[in-house]
């Protein structure tokens, strides 16, 4: 393999990014599993994730109007 420049990939290792054990306050879940709407701008819903880049991790917040299903706001940055 050394001869033929190939290398075997490594996994990589699992990093947990959440912490369930904590004792700070949870908001309430106000939707409860129903997405239906009657009008614009009365429930949005949002969500956070990261993206690993070739620089480093990349976290992209996004908050959605249930009633259109689209994104009404985003935000990214590199912590």
């Amino acid at each position: 393999m050394r001869e033929n420049g190939i290398a075997a990939r490594t996994k990589r290792q699992y990093k947990a990014t959440t912490n369930s054990k904590h004792n700070y306050p949870v908001a309430e879940n106000l939707v409860n599993q129903d997405f239906t709407v009657e009008r614009p701008s009365h429930v949005w819903v949002a969500d956070i994730t990261h993206i690993l880049t070739e620089e480093s991790w990349l976290y992209l917040a996004a908050i959605e109007d249930l009633f259109q299903r689209k994104i009404v706001g985003w935000t990214m940055d590199i912590p």
